[in-house]
């Protein structure tokens, strides 16, 4: 994997605006690529599923606008 960091230093390197996420996103997408035999199976099989309604990201717009909430609009 480390290959991958010093080979595109334009996505990667410390002089990109995003490098150090750019790495760590990186760094999960190859962890869950493993599946079960990551050293952070477990960890990760705590996260939420893209179907959790917990996670406001996927209430519905009528869910939110319920609310009344004005730091939840789109225009914030």
């Amino acid at each position: 994997m480390r290959d991958i960091f010093y080979d595109n230093p334009d996505v990667f390197g410390k002089h990109v605006s995003l490098g150090d996420d750019n790495v760590l996103d990186a760094y999960i997408l190859y962890h869950l690529s493993l599946g079960d035999k990551s050293k952070h199976y477990y960890m990760m099989q705590c996260w939420p599923s893209p179907d959790d309604t917990d996670i406001l990201m996927n209430w519905s717009d009528d869910d939110i606008e319920w609310l009344q909430d004005p730091t939840l609009s789109e225009d914030c």
